[in-house]
């Protein structure tokens, strides 16, 4: 027997598979069905039913244009969760036209292992069920008015006739003489038919916010953290300071990034439109302006006829996950600058600003520094300043917040908006309502941003606090500032290290043990205390060379570099006696590396 586990893991393994095509043929026929079963038991058109001696027509499905556009909406929504999936996690294997956008961060030896894990990631058996939970719950509590309506019907209850008379509900009334009774299993049948491609919809809308989060949470476990760090570098996303695009390096991967605003885009827009379909006319609210007191001072007295809002609890719900989710979504990228925050080891020291920064960068990179480095460390708080806290850059930000906020105010205040040509004056006021919540959208959308901009500045200013070595940094600065010179030698063999750490460990041997043979000779030429530092500094260059050849060290053109770099650093070292380390390692290690670049 197949456990709950195993079959939500099949299906969503299913739901995110580009090639299983015939799913949109499924999605289309179930959005279909609703429309020729509402004629064949005569609601696709209005029918007169009576109320108090009078005869009043009900909503009929024709007019339900929020449902029957689910007919495009639902496949729609499909293709783009599977679009999704294919560039952000890899879900279809024999798709290799596609390559994950995020594996371009990394050297080829960690693709492997990157692309299992954002596989799991999406393929999580959790997620399903989750949302199939909140997603019954989320219908329950949107359609329980017509579910206690039929169970006080079948229970013969105390029955009154519901206040709003629509489709789903047209058979618990009574219909004028002469008109067919329809049948009440049958309505309610069909309305759970109506509501099956909206149940659907919606899950597939969970499911991609759903992985949306995960998809940034994994996103935000790959920046490099020096404390936390379990693997080689080349596992993580190392954060570029000196990114001339001021993105952390992250530049290359804008479209990871824009996509998620894209896809929240167009999701605004779809729930703009259903919101405006289930209010009524008179719900609307009208930015009157008045023009009398205009001249006094420079304000505008507007009269703003509110009346009361009494939307469905889905149009609620949806936007209120719509709205959080949008927040979560910029907010988690964004955080790549509080990432030492939620580390212990820099909480025990106090959060300063070279620890801070510290935490970023791993040992013997090119960005590594000592504690005595001020001049290093200053600039790279220039860097981490002037770099953008949204990873693909901070001006697209500030557009879609405005355009969030804008949505948020249409559904909880629907403006009345008309393009009648044949009425100036309400297209005036239209346009005056549109422009209305624009100014209020761009208001709180500056405001969000400038007080997540304070919050960072406090972070970039960190003032007041100690390192580990005692020295005290006051506004990016050094109280005890000795001006110490920055250490070219380790510079360079921490350079040099990260380019021999990018040739793959075990899938070649040859590779492989060239791999280890070139950190053996870094190491040596460190070390040795009778090579001088300009000496040092070249050697660095001709092993970092061979490391460069040895991607592919069967090219011939990289045999000449390999051997060139040979050469020059047994010259190098050829005035150095035979007990040095590095003259020592050189005449060790040399044939060695020669006889794996054949030469």
């Amino acid at each position: 027997m197949i456990g709950l586990t195993q079959l939500a893991r099949r299906f969503q393994r299913r739901l995110l598979d580009f090639d299983k095509y015939e799913d949109y043929l499924i999605v289309s026929f179930i959005a279909f069905i609703p429309i020729p079963f509402s004629m064949i038991i005569g609601i696709w058109n209005p029918i007169e039913y009576i109320d108090n001696q009078k005869n009043i027509q009900h909503t009929a499905y024709s007019e339900a244009s929020n449902f029957l556009g689910l007919l495009l909406i639902l496949p729609l929504s499909l293709f783009i969760l599977r679009l999704t999936s294919l560039f952000f996690f890899g879900t279809t294997n024999n798709k290799k036209n596609y390559k994950v956008l995020l594996l371009s961060m990394f050297h080829e030896q960690a693709h492997d292992e990157i692309s299992k894990n954002l596989k799991s990631t999406a393929l999580d058996p959790s997620i399903p069920l989750i949302v199939l939970f909140f997603n019954i719950v989320h219908h329950f509590l949107d359609t329980r008015k017509i579910l206690s309506q039929y169970f006080l019907f079948f229970t013969n209850s105390s029955f009154k006739y519901p206040e709003r008379i629509y489709w789903a509900n047209i058979s618990l009334v009574n219909l004028v003489d002469g008109e067919k009774q329809i049948n009440v299993c049958t309505n309610l049948f069909f309305t759970i038919a109506a509501y099956t491609p909206q149940f659907i919809t919606i899950f597939i809308g969970f499911t991609g916010f759903v992985l949306l989060l995960k998809y940034n949470f994994f996103y935000l476990s790959l920046i490099y953290q020096r404390s936390k760090a379990k693997k080689d570098a080349i596992y993580y996303i190392v954060l570029d300071f000196d990114d001339s695009s001021k993105c952390f390096g992250q530049k290359r991967i804008f479209w990871i990034f824009n996509i998620q605003l894209i896809i929240l885009t167009i999701a605004g827009v779809f729930l703009c439109f259903s919101r405006y379909e289930v209010i009524p006319p008179t719900h609307f609210i009208d930015f009157c302006i008045t023009t009398k007191n205009f001249t006094r001072e420079f304000f505008i007295f507007c009269n703003l006829k509110i009346n009361i809002l009494q939307p469905e609890f889905g149009q609620y719900a949806i936007v209120f996950v719509w709205l959080i989710t949008c927040f979560i979504i910029i907010i988690l990228p964004s955080s790549v600058k509080f990432l030492p925050c939620f580390s212990r080891e820099i909480i025990s020291k106090g959060y300063s600003i070279g620890d801070y920064l510290k935490e970023y960068i791993p040992p013997h990179h090119k960005f590594d520094f000592e504690n005595t480095d001020y001049n290093k460390i200053k600039k790279l708080v220039q860097s981490f300043q002037c770099n953008s806290f949204w990873p693909a850059g901070d001006g697209i930000v500030v557009v879609f917040l405005m355009f969030v906020f804008f949505v948020g105010f249409n559904i909880l205040f629907p403006i009345k908006f008309t393009i009648n040509l044949s009425d100036f004056n309400e297209i005036i006021d239209s346009i005056f309502n549109l422009l209305i919540l624009f100014l209020l959208a761009l208001f709180f959308a500056i405001i969000f941003f400038e007080v997540y901009n304070l919050i960072l500045g406090r972070l970039d200013g960190i003032k007041g606090t100690k390192n580990s070595g005692g020295n005290t940094y006051v506004d990016n600065t050094f109280e005890n500032n000795p001006n110490s010179n920055f250490n070219i030698v380790e510079h360079n063999y921490g350079q040099v290290g990260v380019t021999i750490n990018q040739l793959p460990d075990s899938s070649n041997q040859n590779q492989g043990e060239l791999k280890e043979l070139l950190k053996q000779l870094n190491e040596a030429i460190r070390s040795d205390e009778k090579l001088s530092e300009k000496d040092k500094v070249k050697a660095f260059k001709q092993v970092e060379e061979l490391a460069k050849a040895g991607q592919n060290p069967k090219d011939e053109e990289k045999k000449g570099i390999a051997d060139t770099a040979l050469t020059m650093l047994t010259g190098i070292v050829a005035g150095l006696p035979s007990i040095a380390a590095s003259a020592k390692a050189v005449q060790e290690l040399v044939p060695l590396i020669s006889k794996i670049f054949g030469l």
